[in-house]
């Protein structure tokens, strides 16, 4: 890993995708017979309001186009993993005896 690497990945602070800084990164390889894979480890830290962010990628030669100028296919995996969409403004504001359902029992 260079140093200062950085990255655009989406931030579930900022709610959009921002340059990321790797601030840590560590890999396993594996292989078996004829296929081989990689599991990158890595923290990120955003660029923004610096939120940290933990990545787990997953590289498997089945994959991968056999071209030597491919870029690499990785899975990722992102703890905690995106948000969708953000909560609205208004949630905080219902009353607790509110159900989404629409019927008056407990919630």
């Amino acid at each position: 890993m260079s140093e200062n690497q950085t990255e655009k990945v989406f931030c579930n602070e900022c709610s959009k995708e921002t340059l990321h800084k790797i601030i840590c990164s560590t890999s396993k390889n594996g292989s078996h017979e004829d296929v081989w894979w990689t599991h990158i480890y890595e923290v990120l830290e955003c660029g923004g309001c610096e939120h940290v962010t933990f990545r787990k990628r997953y590289w498997f030669s089945e994959w991968q186009d056999p071209a030597p100028e491919a870029e690499p296919l990785f899975r990722d995996t992102y703890f905690p993993p995106p948000l969708f969409r953000e909560e609205p403004a208004w949630f905080e504001t219902l009353d607790e005896k509110l159900c989404l359902s629409g019927k008056p029992a407990k919630c």
